[in-house]
C-alpha cells in the first residue's frame, strides 16, 4: 500500500499580485481539485489524518492514482507537498514505486516536470527530479537527478522564478530542503498538475 498524509500549499505570483492555494485534504476535496486514476473511488480515502491512497498489487490497471488541479498555474510559483509513505513494497520491475508530482509546461516544445520519492526495483529509496523535453517520445531528452534518503516522510517543493525551476526535497517534514536539480524551463502555464501514487507499470503494492 502506498499511503500518504498530504498537505499542499501553492503560492503563485502574478506581477504585483499573489494568490495562495492551501489544501490539507482532511475534509471535502477543494472544488479546484479532481481525483483521477483507475478505481479511484476505492483507492483514495480522506479522513481526519489527511488523504490516503492504497494501490493493491494485483490490480488490472496499473496507471497512477491521485489528485489533479482543475486550474492552471501561471508565472512564478512555489509549490509544497507534505507526505508520508506508510508502506511501499519493492517492485520487481519498472522505474519504481512511490509518490510523484507531475506537470507539463505549456508553450513551444514539450516539457514535463517530475518530482518524487521512489523505491526502485534495486531497493534504492530516493528523491528523484526529472525534466523531460522533446516533442517526439523516441527522441525525448531527460535531465535527471536522484538523491538517496532513508526517510519515509518529508516535503517535495517546486519553485519557479522567471524561467528557472528549482527542485527541492526535505526529509521528515521539519528538515532543511536540499536542492536536487536547478534547470531552465519555459515561462508557460503549468497544466495537468498531478500528485499521485505510482508503481510505474509494475504489479506492486
Amino acid at each position: 500500500m502506498i499511503s500518504t498524509t498530504w498537505f499542499m500549499l501553492l503560492t503563485v505570483s502574478l506581477g504585483q499580485m499573489q494568490d495562495e492555494f492551501h489544501e490539507d485534504f482532511r475534509g471535502d476535496l477543494h472544488p479546484g481539485l479532481n481525483r483521477f486514476g483507475p478505481n479511484m473511488e476505492r483507492a483514495i480515502h480522506g479522513d481526519s489524518g489527511g488523504l490516503r491512497i492504497a494501490l493493491p498489487a494485483e490490480r488490472e490497471n496499473l496507471d497512477a492514482v491521485g489528485i489533479e488541479t482543475r486550474f492552471r498555474v501561471s508565472g512564478d510559483f512555489e509549490l509544497t507537498l507534505a507526505y508520508e509513505l506508510l508502506d511501499v513494497k519493492q517492485p520487481e520491475s519498472g522505474m519504481g514505486s512511490g509518490l510523484k508530482i507531475w506537470t507539463k509546461v505549456d508553450g513551444g516544445e514539450f516539457q514535463a516536470v517530475t518530482l518524487g520519492h521512489m523505491l526502485s526495483p534495486q531497493g534504492e529509496n530516493v528523491f528523484e527530479a526529472i525534466l523531460a523535453t522533446g516533442d517526439a517520445p523516441a527522441e525525448r531528452q531527460f535531465e535527471r537527478k536522484r538523491v538517496a534518503t532513508t526517510a519515509k516522510r518529508g516535503q517535495l517543493r517546486l519553485i519557479r522564478t522567471g524561467q528557472e525551476l528549482l527542485f527541492l526535497a526535505a526529509e521528515n517534514k521539519a528538515g532543511d530542503s536540499q536542492e536536487l536539480l536547478r534547470t531552465a524551463v519555459g515561462a508557460g502555464d503549468l497544466t495537468g498538475l498531478r500528485f499521485s501514487a505510482v508503481t510505474s507499470g509494475a504489479k506492486s503494492a
